[in-house]
């Protein structure tokens, strides 16, 4: 059975009378995580990406965080918001390509990443090894990485 809580306005609103679960009670963490093969305390449920921007946000509040850019304007917002040292990777076009002697130096003086792949506003897109390449330097540097 699907549980919704209704909104006050709900009646006004002609029919949209669900809203999503904050607290994602039906949702079955545990067949996500052996789905994914990832601990269930690796998942972050949320009601969409600004709502997840925001959580990840607070859990670095006061941290040094890297971001790729370009990238979606709310990242830095919030991080902002949560008195985040705030550091830039800055890709070019036409190629996009990251600097990757630059950003392992970077990676280095830094507690978290955000890389967003496809990238917004761009769209570019990033080859799997690339990625691979930023995971694997991340894990190695201890920096959270986040896409």
């Amino acid at each position: 059975m699907h549980h919704c809580h209704q909104t006050p306005l709900a009646k006004l609103a002609g029919g949209y009378e669900d809203y999503p679960d904050p607290s994602a009670s039906e949702l079955k963490k545990r067949t996500i995580a052996d789905q994914e093969g990832v601990a269930e305390t690796q998942l972050l449920p949320g009601n969409g990406a600004s709502e997840l921007i925001t959580l990840i946000a607070r859990y670095l509040h006061g941290k040094k965080v890297l971001i790729i850019h370009p990238a979606f304007s709310e990242y830095e917002s919030v991080c902002r918001n949560e008195n985040c040292t705030i550091f830039h990777h800055i890709v070019h076009p036409p190629h996009w390509q990251l600097a990757k002697a630059a950003l392992l130096e970077e990676m280095d003086a830094v507690d978290a990443v955000f890389f967003c792949h496809p990238n917004n506003p761009a769209g570019v897109q990033y080859d799997r090894s690339t990625i691979d390449w930023l995971i694997d330097s991340c894990e190695q540097s201890k920096d959270a990485i986040n896409s």
